[in-house]
C-alpha cells in the first residue's frame, strides 16, 4: 500500500448463487459478529480523535454491538470540520447498564473528565465486570477512577507520568490488556486495539491477546474505488480494517493526482488508476458513495473495471450511492440489492431486485443501503473474502 502524503494515516500504515439474496456465513477464520447483544458506550465530546471514532464506531457495529456515542453535545460532537453524530447525553446515558465503554483519545477526554457523571459511567462500567477501553488521551479519563492503580497501562505518551501517578504500571507497547482493562498509544493501533476489544467479550484477556493480529485475510487483493469529494468514513474505515488483517489493498481513481475529501479532513493520493487497476486481478473491489460516485459513475474505465470484475465472479461490494456506478454500467440485472425507499425506483428500472433492508448479500455482489450499515457491509465482504479460496 502507498503512503499518502499529508494524511494522517500516513503514520498508521506504516506500523503495521441464488437471485435473491442470502445469509453469509460466518467462515472459521473470520468470528462475525462476536458481539452481538452487547452494549457499549462510545464517549466523544468536542476536539475527539477523527480516525479513531470511525474505526471503533464501525468495527463496533462490524461485531453486532449496539454502540451509542455518548458526550455533552448533541446532536453533534465537532472536531474542525468533521461533525461525529451523539447519541445520548451524558445524563441519559448514566441509567444504561453498559457492557463496555470504550473512550475515544485527542482532547475530548479532557472535557469529559470535568463531568463527575461522565466519570462514573466508566466506573459503573468497571465494577460490572464490564469491559473499559481508552486509547490515546482517552486513558486521562480513567485517572479519576481509581481504576488504574496496579494495572498495566498505557497511553499518549506526554501524558505517562498521569498515568503512573494514578498507580498505574506503564507499559510502552499497545494494547494493554489487564483484566477488563484494555489501554492502546494512538491510532495507529486502532486494528490491534479493537480485535482486542472484541474478542475480549468471547474469550476474556488471554482471548483478546490471541486476536491482536490475524491474518485472515493475507493474500487477499481488494481495490477500493474514490473520486473528489469522498467520505472519509467511507474511505478511512475499509482500508485500516482490511489492511490490518493481512489484505493488500489499492485506492483507485481516474488519476493518481490527490482527491480531497468533501468535509476537507484530508487528501487521499490514489495508488493505481482505473487503467492500472484493470491489469490486476483484485479479489473485491469497494464502491464508495457519497459524492465521489456521482463522479466516478461517469467515467467509461471504471464502469468497465466495474463490470469486468463483476462478470468474472469477484466480490463488488458498494456502499449506499456507490450502487449507481452499477446502473450506470447496466450491471444491476438479476441481482438483489439493498435500497433506502427513495433509491427503490432507480434498482428497479436498471433491472435490479429492490430490498428494504441494511445489508443485502446476491451471489458475489454486495450493498448496503445507508453509510451507517458500512460495518454489517464489512462484515459480508470479510466474510466473503474468508470463503473465497
Amino acid at each position: 500500500m502507498r503512503m499518502r502524503r499529508g494524511f494522517p494515516l500516513l503514520a498508521i500504515l506504516a506500523l503495521a448463487g441464488s437471485l435473491s439474496a442470502r445469509p453469509a456465513p460466518g467462515p472459521a477464520g473470520y468470528p462475525a459478529p462476536l458481539l452481538a447483544g452487547k452494549r457499549i458506550a462510545l464517549l466523544a465530546d468536542d476536539h475527539f480523535q477523527i480516525e479513531e471514532a470511525i474505526y471503533a464506531l464501525f468495527r463496533l457495529r462490524e461485531s453486532g454491538a449496539e454502540v451509542k456515542v455518548v458526550g455533552h453535545h448533541k446532536p453533534f460532537a465537532v472536531r474542525d470540520t468533521y461533525l461525529l453524530p451523539t447519541d445520548l447525553t451524558i445524563r441519559e446515558a448514566l441509567a444504561i447498564a453498559w457492557d463496555g465503554v470504550y473512550v475515544l483519545g485527542g482532547f475530548s477526554p479532557l472535557e469529559l473528565r470535568e463531568d463527575p457523571e461522565a466519570v462514573e459511567i466508566v466506573v459503573r462500567c468497571h465494577r460490572r465486570g464490564g469491559l473499559v477501553a481508552a486509547i490515546c488521551h482517552g486513558v486521562t479519563l480513567l485517572v479519576p477512577t481509581g481504576i488504574l492503580k496496579g494495572r498495566h497501562v498505557t497511553g499518549n505518551e506526554a501524558r505517562e507520568v498521569e498515568f503512573t501517578n494514578a498507580g498505574g504500571i506503564w507499559e510502552s507497547t499497545a494494547p494493554q490488556i489487564d483484566g477488563n482493562l484494555v489501554t492502546a498509544i494512538s491510532s495507529g493501533d486502532d486494528g490491534p486495539m479493537l480485535d482486542a476489544v472484541v474478542h475480549w467479550f468471547r474469550g476474556g484477556p488471554d482471548g483478546a491477546r490471541a486476536h491482536l493480529m490475524d491474518q485472515y485475510l493475507a493474500g487477499k487483493k481488494v481495490a477500493i474505488l474514490l473520486d473528489a469529494r469522498f467520505s472519509f468514513n467511507q474511505y478511512l474505515f475499509p482500508l485500516k480494517r482490511l489492511f490490518h488483517n493481512g489484505a493488500e489493498v489499492r485506492v483507485v481513481a481516474e488519476t493518481k493526482a490527490p482527491l480531497d475529501e468533501r468535509r476537507k479532513v484530508g487528501p487521499c493520493l490514489p495508488d493505481l488508476t482505473f487503467e492500472e487497476a484493470a491489469k490486476t486481478d483484485f479479489d473485491a473491489i469497494l464502491l464508495t458513495g457519497d459524492w465521489a460516485a456521482d463522479t466516478y459513475r461517469r467515467k467509461p474505465a471504471a464502469l468497465e473495471l466495474i463490470s469486468r470484475l463483476l462478470k468474472k465472479g469477484r466480490i463488488v461490494a458498494a456502499i449506499a450511492e456507490g450502487q449507481t456506478a452499477l446502473i450506470s454500467a447496466r450491471a444491476c440485472a438479476g441481482y438483489a440489492f439493498a435500497v433506502t425507499p427513495g433509491g427503490r425506483a432507480d434498482i428497479a428500472n436498471a433491472g435490479g431486485i429492490p430490498k428494504i433492508e441494511p445489508v443485502v448479500r446476491d451471489r458475489n455482489l454486495l450493498s448496503c443501503a445507508r453509510e451507517e450499515d458500512m460495518g454489517a457491509l464489512m462484515r459480508d465482504l470479510v466474510a466473503a473474502l474468508c470463503e473465497k479460496r
